[in-house]
């Protein structure tokens, strides 16, 4: 195992910059198969299409419905890309 100073005098890293120990023991590992790559996937909100008025009006009532539950009195706020917020307009 290498000594943190050899590691830091053979990195790029500016006088002024910080590595944190998670850096230095990531760059550390050489051997591939200790760092398998990460395999993320998101599912469907709803099983129907979403840019559709009635699906956008769901999403709002539920919105609407859980914010009441989880925090009364509190305003929900949507957020939506440019197609869905004009459809929900």
């Amino acid at each position: 195992m290498a000594h943190i100073s050899t590691v830091l005098q053979q990195d790029t890293l500016a006088g002024n910059e910080v590595i944190t120990w998670s850096g230095y023991n990531f760059r550390l590992m050489t051997d591939e198969s200790v760092k398998p790559k990460a395999v993320i996937g998101v599912f469907p909100l709803f099983p129907n299409k979403a840019a559709t008025p009635s699906m956008i009006k769901h999403a709002m009532q539920l919105t609407v419905h859980d914010t009441e539950i989880l925090n009364p009195g509190q305003s929900p706020v949507l957020g939506a890309d440019q197609p869905l917020y004009a459809i929900a307009k």
